[in-house]
């Protein structure tokens, strides 16, 4: 079993072609080859988690979810259905993803001693502060696996990985990956 990680697949939101200048000439295009992408490296027994941003509109969850490989766990993102803040709607939104599908749901996590959270630990290429109170704490030691930014702090920066599709040409990152990119920049 291989354990996976991504990020912001944004499925069905065609703005997002344009935000980024994803090379794709529709949202169709896009969907589709996201999910090719995905499982041409994903087998059913490997763990993937999505660091966020699965989709702009939760209605969308259940009809692509079921065609991704993978025993499939989800870091809330800003643009996945959920209320930062407000207890109650997160634990109905968390309950929601896990009849979709999702094996676990979460905020933030751990694992194999990285953060996993959508947001990087401050900014996000843009000068704005966003989302700040929710954005993972720096402890100074641990790396963080995120999303969010679209590869605009580019992959690595710091003790910060970005394992969005946009900076990892549509494709999924292993965790030993992960690993070594960690063990070198200690």
């Amino acid at each position: 079993m291989t354990v996976f990680m991504t990020s912001d697949f944004h499925f069905s939101h065609a703005r997002i072609i344009e935000y980024c200048a994803r090379p794709f000439v529709n949202v169709d295009e896009m969907n589709e080859t996201i999910i090719a992408n995905h499982n041409s490296v994903v087998k059913d027994a490997d763990d993937v988690w999505n660091i966020g941003d699965f989709s702009l509109s939760e209605k969308v969850v259940p009809i692509f979810l079921p065609r991704l490989k993978g025993n499939q766990h989800l870091i809330f993102g800003n643009h996945d259905r959920k209320a930062y803040g407000i207890k109650d709607k997160y634990i109905e939104a968390q309950k929601r993803y896990i009849e979709y599908g999702f094996k676990s749901v979460h905020m933030q996590h751990e694992l194999e001693g990285f953060i996993l959270n959508h947001l990087p630990f401050a900014g996000d290429g843009d000068k704005r502060k966003k989302l700040e109170q929710f954005r993972p704490k720096d402890d100074g030691n641990r790396f963080l696996i995120h999303g969010h930014s679209h590869g605009k702090l580019g992959r690595i920066h710091g003790r910060q990985i970005d394992v969005g599709v946009d900076c990892n040409k549509f494709m999924p990152v292993a965790l030993e990956e992960l690993i070594d990119i960690r063990a070198a920049h200690r």
